[in-house]
């Protein structure tokens, strides 16, 4: 368990670092997504974490008691596709998995860094993939912009959100099953 909370904080310090040098301009511009189709999947979610609460250890279990408060972790991935939209796992171009549970400014910092210092402004093609969240739509094309993404940079509805989406719409539509799922 200690090797695991020590490689996470070791993690959690080079991210910190590279996150740093953006601010100051000092992040190397990397050119690792140059002419690749790359994808960035952006999803937010809810996760209980554990809090301890203050007092005196229970004297049974000599524990402190806890509670579990829903709080909103925000996820990112970001890899590369062929041209058939299959995604590449060669080892080559690495794929990125990051999330935290800052608000959007920290994960939008988290994700610049990624973009910047993997090249985003050299990458032939970039999809943006994520739910309805407003979060997203109103800060991420933005960002991408910023980063001077390609002129191909599309934004796509999360398959299962836009589903979950128009299954609501059927349900109040239609009052028929068979009509529904048409």
């Amino acid at each position: 368990m200690r090797l695991t909370y020590c490689f996470g904080k070791i993690g959690l310090s080079l991210r910190e670092s590279k996150i740093f040098n953006l601010k100051l301009g000092n992040l190397i511009l990397g050119n690792t997504l140059k002419n690749q189709r790359v994808v960035i999947a952006a999803d937010g979610g809810r996760t209980r974490i554990r809090i301890d609460k203050k007092g005196r250890k229970n004297s049974k279990t000599n524990r402190h008691g806890f509670t579990g408060e829903w709080i909103e972790p925000k996820i990112l991935t970001i890899y590369t596709v062929d041209e058939k939209g299959k995604k590449i796992k060669n080892g080559e171009i690495p794929i990125i998995n990051d999330g935290t549970y800052e608000d959007y400014q920290g994960f939008l910092k988290i994700l610049e860094m990624y973009l910047v210092s993997l090249g985003i402004n050299q990458a032939k093609q970039v999809l943006l993939i994520a739910d309805g969240a407003e979060w997203i739509w109103k800060h991420i094309p933005p960002l991408l912009e910023k980063l001077n993404c390609p002129l191909e940079t599309y934004q796509l509805l999360d398959f299962y959100h836009a589903t979950e989406h128009l299954q609501v719409f059927a349900d109040n539509l239609y009052s028929k099953e068979a009509e529904r799922k048409q």
